[in-house]
């Protein structure tokens, strides 16, 4: 059987590792980039599955030799980091020069992950660098041969989601919680439906280029500490909004910290509402799933030990 080849940069991570999992059941062969030594997660020992492991952006005589034969690429590569030299690169000049190189190599579709609310002028480094790297490739796709796809979601959730993980912590372990964005609309959408989303995309075209992803319901962050909150403990907890500015000044110094939860770029995007009303869901055939739906049983929110964090780094099953 001939199967369809697919190459993810950024498939590592929470969403990367899903989506590597559901397009090899689905009888995709992957190869998946990643800067890192010798990547092992969930999807690792998956059939067809191959990793080119410490690929750098600037390697691009190995990106070419293993993006040879693919279909299909798919772009996951996100940063949170301050610099905007370093978040230019990886948001802007790398997603080009890999369209161009897919485009030179026959490759069919390019998939890019961006974020909802990311635009240019953005005060947040994060989602300015996104839209000025979507503008990029939404200019560049309208002269070649390559179809393109970006998928702009909300806040994604589901079981080994971080966000999830450190909000439950700082609720467990603080009878008051200091809340940093406490204010922050979201629409979190599941994990899997962000992964089902992007493997009709490979299988169907659309006149449409963007797709905003985002649930069904809204939020702010301290109305999901609250829920979270009601769940795990029944010891009362109280949420109080922490002032951004000053959450912002903790950041400059400890935000560097490998497990620090939020970082100032992610405190600067919180101010940029991740909401939408269009329903491209549905454009896809798909009906997302509520919030409320997933959250008491797909959010790692029930068993929080000294090890639960390394195991979600390790993508081993967590005791229950």
């Amino acid at each position: 059987m001939n199967r369809k080849k697919v190459s993810i940069f950024g498939g590592t991570g929470f969403i990367g590792s899903l989506l590597t999992a559901a397009l090899s059941h689905h009888g995709y062969r992957i190869t998946v980039f990643s800067r890192d030594r010798n990547v092992q997660n969930s999807a690792s020992c998956l059939p067809g599955v191959e990793y080119v492991n410490e690929c750098k952006l600037e390697d691009e005589a190995l990106i070419r030799e293993h993006l040879q034969g693919s279909e299909f690429v798919i772009n996951m590569i996100g940063t949170l980091d301050n610099k905007r030299r370093r978040a230019t690169k990886a948001h802007v000049a790398f997603p080009k020069r890999i369209f161009e190189i897919a485009d030179e190599l026959g490759v069919k579709k390019m998939i890019h992950f961006s974020a909802l609310g990311a635009k240019a002028g953005s005060s947040s480094t994060f989602l300015s660098t996104k839209g000025e790297g979507d503008k990029e490739l939404l200019d560049l796709a309208q002269n070649r041969q390559m179809k393109l796809a970006i998928v702009a979601p909300s806040l994604v959730v589901g079981y080994e989601d971080a966000f999830t993980y450190h909000v439950a912590r700082w609720v467990r372990t603080m009878p008051i919680l200091l809340l940093p964005m406490a204010k922050a609309e979201i629409q979190p959408v599941f994990v899997n439906d962000v992964v089902d989303a992007t493997v009709k995309l490979l299988e169907t075209d659309h006149e449409q280029t963007v797709f905003e992803l985002a649930g069904t319901e809204r939020y702010t962050l301290k109305e999901i500490a609250k829920k979270i909150a009601s769940e795990i403990t029944p010891r009362k907890r109280t949420i109080i909004g922490f002032p951004n500015g000053l959450a912002s000044f903790i950041a400059l110094f400890w935000g560097f910290m490998p497990r620090f939860p939020y970082s100032r770029n992610l405190i600067k995007a919180s101010k940029t509402p991740s909401v939408t009303d269009r329903q491209d869901f549905e454009v896809l055939g798909i009906t997302p799933a509520s919030y409320e739906s997933v959250r008491q049983y797909e959010m790692p929110t029930t068993v929080l030990d000294k090890y639960y964090y390394d195991r979600l780094n390790a993508r081993r099953p967590v005791k229950s």
